[in-house]
């Protein structure tokens, strides 16, 4: 039964990758200049996506390596998109990773376990009255029980439809965020091997 009384706060999953697509392309561009003369230029254009949306792009080093090195650096600076930092546009989307669905059901934490630890603490709302959550579309709605935080049994229902009448069925990867072409999480071991090679 949803209780819309809960004053709500979307937080990200926290294997949320902050981008989940990333594209590079090799730019160019011609330089005129009659100082140091006219020349080609080149740079790997990095464009970032989250939930399908381009978020930022900017013109890097033509050496992939390079480009991928600071692009590594800069992603975990990243904080979440989420509206912990007044963030708000991503307050009704899907919190599944790669998931740029509209969220139909809205959830709030019974208890949240920090990394590596079995024991939670009680999701008691802030000090402006907010309670901590997560929103899920139909095809992810149903949670399972393997994690602690984002577990079925540690879900209050406060809008829309429980889990319970998620059927396992639809439980499937979305395919509408797009390829995910490289994984931030990948970045490092990818540098490392192009380095290698």
């Amino acid at each position: 039964m949803a209780d819309t009384n809960i004053k709500f706060q979307r937080v990200c999953h926290r294997d949320d990758p902050l981008y989940d697509k990333i594209v590079i392309e090799l730019e160019e561009r011609y330089k005129q200049s009659t100082i140091s003369g006219d020349e080609w230029r080149f740079g790997n254009r990095v464009r970032l996506f989250y939930k399908g949306k381009e978020l930022d792009n900017g013109l890097m080093h033509s050496d992939i390596c390079i480009t991928l090195e600071k692009l590594a650096e800069q992603i975990k600076l990243l904080e979440p998109l989420d509206s912990s930092n007044n963030n708000k546009q991503f307050d009704d989307i899907c919190c599944q990773p790669g998931c740029a669905e509209r969220g139909t059901r809205k959830y709030v934490f019974k208890k949240i376990f920090p990394s590596n630890s079995f024991t939670g603490a009680e999701n008691v709302p802030d000090a402006n009255g907010y309670t901590k959550g997560m929103v899920f579309c139909d095809a992810h709605g149903k949670r399972g029980n393997c994690g602690l935080t984002d577990a079925d049994d540690n879900y209050i229902c406060i809008e829309g439809n429980d889990w319970t009448s998620a059927p396992v069925e639809d439980a499937k990867r979305s395919q509408s965020a797009g390829p995910f072409i490289i994984g931030v999480e990948d970045l490092g071991s990818l540098v490392a091997e192009i380095s290698d090679y």
